[in-house]
């Protein structure tokens, strides 16, 4: 053959084929497509009266999406064709293995590598689309190519048995593609590189995988990162290929990484019911810990007192413990009358009580000793409840027979004594104390009255 003459079937060129460049296992994928699309539409993507203008519309011109063409065909399978078919070398598939990969997902109805293909109706909805670049395919953002005018009305639509028949040359096109696919990988393993063994890196740290995968001659690339209760953060959870699969050297395994267990903000379930705060917990991903009770004299009977933790943020599933209020705590008043003060207060401070005392008077009752106490014996009161206290309080009433009015007026009042003066006499001739009542030494209330009589 001639220099530069470019050999084989011009419908199933590469583009950098056509244009006589360098050509690798991209253009095998290349080529691949295009048979892919052949079995799936019934027709290659470009045609020409001649080989040159076919060759040159590789070049030129963008495919029509296959499901423009048969509306059966899956989106994840017209993706995989889509990206096997690209002009630029870089945006396809960059082995046999990689596209057997994708095909197989479509088989098992996974999610596919290839970017979706984006309808004609999508791609107008874009406005200022940008041109295409290795990150973003030609196809994606292509614009429609010019048709010619048809008849006006909606395109016919094929009858149930055709649509069925179609689904099943689908599935039929799919099955024959993964065996292209797969003998094309063959072949290309036969002619180049050795069979590669994946490494199992699940488990291991990024940095660990990375170094065990380059030293078995293969490529590692970040899927993509995820939570993990399991695995610390930076580890592998999984990995695409997975370990024990044969591929070429050189090939790229795609690793999810984990973030560390998934960390949620702690709510706030101070005064909220038991119920109420599981529901909350449940919305945080958080589950009830440990529940006490216990009494308080400021939350109500059945709201939440505090929490563990109180706030910051934890593991999503771990445990938030609470207290519920039981409500005031009430103990039973004692009974302290006839006690000492000293006694009364340390009694009612033990059961948790607190003590105010009052003097009070009663002359048949021992001298210091409490008369009566408010609440009473018995009475049920909440913690710290202060108990009102009355102390017996009285003194002897002093002697002031003999004295000068005055001087027994003054005597009396300083021993906290009203005065009622008497005259013995119209006119008072000593004005001296002749008698009193009550006697000298009597026990009296402070307060009380002393009668003096005066001659």
């Amino acid at each position: 053959t001639q220099t530069g003459m470019v050999i084989g079937t011009a419908s199933y060129f590469s583009p950098e084929q056509a244009q006589g460049k360098p050509v690798d296992a991209r253009s095998d994928v290349y080529s691949v497509g295009i048979v892919l699309y052949e079995m799936l539409t019934g027709s290659v993507p470009f045609k020409g009266e001649s080989p040159v203008a076919v060759a040159y519309k590789h070049v030129t011109e963008d495919p029509t999406p296959p499901r423009a063409l048969a509306e059966d065909i899956p989106p994840a399978l017209e993706a995989v064709v889509m990206k096997a078919i690209s002009k630029n070398p870089d945006n396809r598939y960059q082995t046999a293995a990689e596209m057997a990969l994708d095909l197989e997902r479509v088989l098992l109805g996974e999610q596919v590598e290839a970017t979706p293909v984006m309808s004609s109706s999508e791609r107008t909805a874009m406005m200022g689309a940008p041109p295409a670049t290795a990150d973003r395919p030609d196809y994606y953002y292509a614009a429609p190519e010019p048709t010619s005018v048809l008849a006006s009305g909606p395109p016919p639509r094929r009858a149930p048995a055709a649509r069925g028949l179609a689904k099943g040359l689908v599935a039929l096109a799919l099955l024959v593609a993964v065996g292209v696919v797969g003998i094309t990988y063959f072949l290309f393993m036969q002619t180049s590189a050795a069979d590669v063994t994946v490494p199992t890196v699940t488990g291991k740290t990024l940095e660990e995988a990375q170094q065990i995968l380059g030293a078995a001659g293969l490529r590692s690339r970040v899927g993509r990162r995820q939570a993990s209760s399991d695995l610390p953060a930076l580890s592998v959870i999984s990995q695409d290929p997975e370990g024990g699969r044969k591929v070429v050297d050189g090939a790229e395994v795609a690793l999810v990484i984990s973030e560390g267990p998934e960390e949620v903000d702690v709510p706030s379930l101070a005064g909220l019911s038991r119920q109420e705060a599981e529901e909350l917990l449940a919305g945080a991903g958080l589950v009830p810990g440990n529940v006490a009770r216990e009494p308080s004299d400021t939350v109500p009977e059945g709201k939440i007192i505090s929490q563990t933790p109180a706030s910051g943020r934890i593991e999503k599933g771990e445990p938030v413990g609470f207290v519920i209020s039981t409500g005031k705590n009430l103990v039973p008043v004692p009974d302290v009358t006839g006690m000492t003060e000293d006694a009364a207060t340390s009694a009612l401070s033990e059961a948790g009580l607190t003590a105010k005392t009052q003097a009070g008077c009663d002359n048949t009752k021992a001298q210091g000793r409490v008369t009566a106490q408010e609440p009473g014996s018995g009475e049920e009161v909440a913690d710290n409840t202060e108990v009102t206290l009355t102390v017996n309080a009285f003194a002897a009433v002093p002697n002031v027979v003999g004295q000068p009015t005055a001087n027994a007026q003054d005597a009396l009042q300083k021993a906290g004594f009203k005065v009622d003066v008497q005259n013995a006499l119209v006119v008072p001739v000593f004005d001296t104390v002749n008698a009193q009542d009550p006697a000298p030494g009597e026990a009296a209330c402070s307060g009380d009255t002393v009668r003096i009589r005066i001659t």
